[in-house]
């Protein structure tokens, strides 16, 4: 949770969030919340955006919050992340937010989920996510 948190107090952005223009802005025992603002430049050939930003969003929520959970000598990585889109985002959308959280945690994996949203409360996108937790 302490290296979590060390990152909120740097600014919320792991490499991917400078790239993708977001940042994790609040976490807890077993959740965290990802904010970004997809433009232009996060468009599909459809002129919407694409659907990978919205699971990039929704894996860091997932990921994150089960980060929170593991001990000091313990990494997780994704096994498997299902996306589910209601809705599409465009630039005119607006800031975004991605909370995650735990579902249950073991040993060796985790299962979280995420929903995505807009500023009004919409429903953008959902995903569950089986974790696998590592020894470092």
């Amino acid at each position: 949770m302490e290296s979590v948190r060390r990152l909120i107090a740097a600014g919320g952005r792991p490499p991917i969030g400078e790239t993708l223009g977001f940042q994790l802005v609040d976490c807890g025992d077993g959740w965290a919340v990802f904010e970004g603002n997809p433009g232009p430049e996060t468009y599909n050939p459809m002129n919407i955006v694409h659907g990978g930003y919205a699971a990039t969003l929704l894996d860091s929520a997932c990921g994150i919050a089960t980060v929170t959970k593991l001990a000091d000598d313990q990494s997780m990585t994704t096994l498997e992340l299902k996306t589910s889109y209601l809705r599409a985002m465009t630039a005119n959308t607006g800031k975004v937010r991605a909370e995650g959280k735990v579902i249950s945690i073991g040993r060796r994996v985790a299962f979280s989920e995420a929903r995505l949203t807009d500023e009004h409360g919409r429903l953008l996108a959902t995903a569950t996510s089986t974790l696998l937790i590592m020894s470092n």
